[in-house]
C-alpha cells in the first residue's frame, strides 16, 4: 500500500529519475521498511549490479535515501539497509 505522502515524493522526484531509479526508488518504497540490495534485486528479478548502481545514484546523485547502516542481510553477508528520505515526502 503507497501512502498519500510517498505518492506526492514519487511525483515530484520523478521527472529528475531513470526509469531504473524510479523503479528502484519504488520498491524501497513499497516495502515501507529498511531493505538492501539483494532484496531489491530480487523483488525486481534483477542482477544485483543493476540494482547497486542505481542505489549508489539515489543516494549520492539525488540524496532520496538515508543509509541505515551494515546488518547481515538474507545471503549471509553484511549489507547496507535502505529507506527513502523523510525529506522527500512532502
Amino acid at each position: 500500500m503507497i501512502t498519500d505522502t510517498s505518492q506526492l515524493a514519487y511525483t515530484a522526484i520523478k521527472p529528475d529519475l531513470t526509469d531504473k531509479q524510479l523503479k528502484v526508488y519504488d520498491v524501497i518504497s513499497r516495502l515501507e521498511r529498511p531493505v538492501c540490495s539483494y532484496e531489491i534485486a530480487q523483488f525486481l528479478h534483477w542482477p544485483i549490479n543493476r540494482v547497486t548502481g542505481r542505489i549508489n545514484e539515489l543516494y549520492q546523485k539525488h540524496g532520496v535515501l538515508v543509509d541505515m547502516g551494515a546488518r547481515m542481510s538474507p545471503t549471509g553477508f553484511k549489507a547496507h539497509y535502505w529507506v527513502i528520505k523523510k525529506e522527500t515526502l512532502f
